[in-house]
């Protein structure tokens, strides 16, 4: 389970967890799946399901969100389905949600996949939003473009290291050099 607190106000504002269940016919599935977690947090749809989406994608009004689980992945067997299902990298999910009664927009970068036994893999790799009330963002920024002007070409140079985040984190021991750095 992923827990992400957009704003670093104490709260959890957004679960990433994954559900295993039975399904007829198949010895194990699992479905994973963005939470939110109150404060009127909402997640980005594409028509039912999270939207997966890519560097540069603008996230605002009039997009579709929801405040209820929203299905990311979903793997039965060898069988899988969902927005999340077929990216293979890093993919951007829209976030919209409440500080002091005012809307935010922002994006946590994911990179999801499944493996052996159905089981899902999701490494969180960076999250942001937009300060501005009522402002939009564009996915994968950090500051530096414009939500109206031409999607962000780069989210960083070619050869640069993951951010130290909670997906580093899940990491492990392996991760141990991404928390050391200091350079960035």
């Amino acid at each position: 389970m992923i827990r992400i607190d957009l704003n670093h106000d104490g709260l959890n504002d957004l679960l990433i967890r994954e559900i295993p269940y039975e399904k007829a016919g198949f010895s194990s599935a699992n479905s994973l799946q963005a939470v939110p977690q109150g404060g009127g947090v909402k997640i980005g749809l594409e028509p039912t399901r999270a939207a997966a989406m890519a560097l540069g994608s603008k996230i605002g009004a009039p997009d579709l969100f929801s405040a209820g689980p929203a299905v990311m992945f979903n793997v039965y067997g060898i069988y899988y389905f969902g927005s999340w299902a077929y990216s293979g990298t890093s993919k951007y999910l829209g976030i919209r949600f409440q500080v002091d009664g005012q809307t935010h927009y922002g994006w946590a970068r994911l990179t999801v996949k499944f493996g052996y036994f159905s089981y899902i893999d999701a490494l969180l790799t960076g999250y942001a939003y937009e300060t501005q009330a009522d402002k939009p963002i564009r996915a994968g920024d950090m500051g530096s473009a414009d939500a109206d002007s031409a999607p962000i070409a780069e989210l960083s140079p070619a050869g640069s290291k993951p951010l130290a985040t909670l997906g580093a984190l899940a990491l492990g021991a392996e991760a141990i050099p991404i928390w050391r750095d200091t350079t960035r």
